[in-house]
């Protein structure tokens, strides 16, 4: 049948150079331009050289008339399907043949796309169409091979593909468990870099041919260029709670790591593995959880990732489960430098998270001197909300400890208490204090910069939701 969205499992369109109204010469299928020794443009130490010769040997690859295979030209689907029925005459028929529109009888390829389609390596597109002269990626040519050849992953694909390439998340989400399956039967092969996979990128002739090689005659092509699963480390995280699983995997690259993948299950079925939307700077694990967060009875999944570093940053992703669809939802909250703390603050069983206003980091003055106003959020209705003026008491309690703190650095000038007494300021208007919040403040800041400070500070202020109408 037709593929839905994605040509998934495209046929090898094996003739790789086809002239105007002709025959490829990759196909094998003319005499008449057979190679049967080498290329002009193929040398004896190009990295594929072996490959090539010995497909051209096996008459399932032919060069050009003028004695040149153009290893680096793409290759098209109609192509890739004749280098299918070449190399692979004997593989059995899965499926009853289908008509394409845009294959029309009498066109050269039009028996090895139908052979290619019969025996699994491809299907088509939407509306019976299979697009003959479009160029094809390296990642459908692998997920075609795969799928021809009845090839399945033995291991969880998010490793192979993680453990394999440095790119693995820019496989696509309905290549990923083929392209595993190719890269444990060694038929990926990534030159001059072998943990790029580059699966978006159209395969070329050369990389074609090596990726024949690797499935009819292993051992032509160089081993520093065939893909494994000895290329990196990969760390896996694992949390539960009731009938959720979640499995994140990621790749340890000192300092840092990258490739952050999520999978989700429920009473043992995957909803969800994808990559995660990760920020650059953020690239270190911190922790992961599963715990019912706003009481609907199911649990939510944290995960908590971090940039490193002495003071920045930490943010959550918090996955939400949407039983109508069946379906997960991520929302983002970035903590910045203070992080946060799970707290049952109401006794009923449901926790805040606990944290302080990021924006006030190096807003006034340096890191170490900065104050920052508390924040306490909840998670409701798959959002995170702001609920830190329901909780006066601890707000009050925050304030004192930055009146606190100013009173300990004031000796020290100016900058060393700009810092404290805004977010002593900040939390005074979150008690609807702010009138005699701004009397103290500007008491106990003497200096010379006093004017500019206190037209930042109120700009800052107003900007972020502190003065209100009710907090004036």
């Amino acid at each position: 049948m037709v593929v839905a969205r994605k040509p998934v499992g495209l046929s090898l369109v094996a003739a790789l150079g086809v002239a105007v109204n002709a025959i490829a010469p990759f196909s094998g299928l003319s005499s008449a331009i057979a190679q049967t020794t080498g290329f002009s443009d193929v040398q004896p130490n190009n990295w594929a050289a072996a490959c090539i010769g010995e497909l051209a040997k096996r008459q399932i690859i032919k060069g050009y008339p003028d004695g040149r295979f153009r290893p680096a030209d793409p290759v098209t689907r109609a192509e890739f399907a004749a280098l299918l029925r070449q190399g692979f005459p004997n593989q059995p028929q899965v499926r009853e043949a289908i008509g394409f529109v845009d294959v029309p009888s009498n066109y050269w390829a039009a028996a090895a796309i139908q052979e290619a389609y019969r025996r699994g390596f491809l299907s088509g597109y939407p509306d019976r169409k299979f697009i003959p002269t479009q160029s094809i990626p390296r990642v459908q040519a692998l997920v075609a091979l795969a799928s021809g050849l009845k090839y399945a992953a033995t291991q969880p694909t998010t490793v192979v593909l993680n453990a394999a390439y440095a790119d693995a998340g820019a496989v696509p989400d309905y290549a990923r468990n083929a392209v595993a399956a190719a890269t444990e039967k060694n038929l990926v092969v990534n030159y001059p870099k072998i943990q790029q996979l580059e699966p978006t990128r159209f395969a070329s002739r050369a990389e074609i041919a090596t990726f024949l090689c690797q499935a009819i005659q292993p051992g032509l092509v160089p081993t520093q260029y065939i893909a494994n699963t000895q290329q990196f480390s990969t760390e896996t995280k694992t949390a539960e709670e009731e009938n959720v699983r979640v499995q994140l995997t990621y790749r340890p690259r000192e300092p840092l790591a990258d490739n952050f993948r999520i999978q989700i299950s429920r009473s043992g079925q995957t909803v969800l593995e994808a990559a995660m939307p990760v920020d650059e700077g953020l690239q270190r694990f911190s922790n992961l959880e599963v715990q019912d967060l706003d009481g609907d009875q199911e649990p939510e999944v944290v995960v908590d990732l971090f940039s490193g570093g002495a003071y920045c940053c930490t943010s959550s992703y918090i996955y939400g489960y949407n039983a109508t669809q069946n379906a997960y939802r991520n929302v983002k909250q970035f903590w910045g430098s203070p992080s946060y703390r799970l707290e049952d603050l109401d006794q009923d069983n449901l926790p805040e998270f606990v944290s302080g206003d990021p924006r006030f980091d190096a807003q006034f003055t340096a890191h170490a001197a900065s104050g920052l106003p508390i924040q306490i959020w909840q998670y409701r209705r798959s959002q995170m909300q702001n609920v830190t003026r329901n909780y006066p008491k601890l707000i009050y309690e925050d304030a004192v400890q930055h009146w606190q703190n100013y009173t300990f650095s004031k000796d020290l000038g100016a900058s060393a208490t700009r810092g404290f007494l805004a977010a002593y300021l900040a939390d005074k208007h979150l008690l609807g204090q702010g009138q005699e919040g701004w009397q103290l403040v500007q008491q106990a800041y003497p200096y010379d910069d006093r004017r500019q400070y206190f037209i930042d500070l109120r700009d800052f202020l107003q900007k972020n939701g502190y003065i209100t109408t009710t907090s004036q």
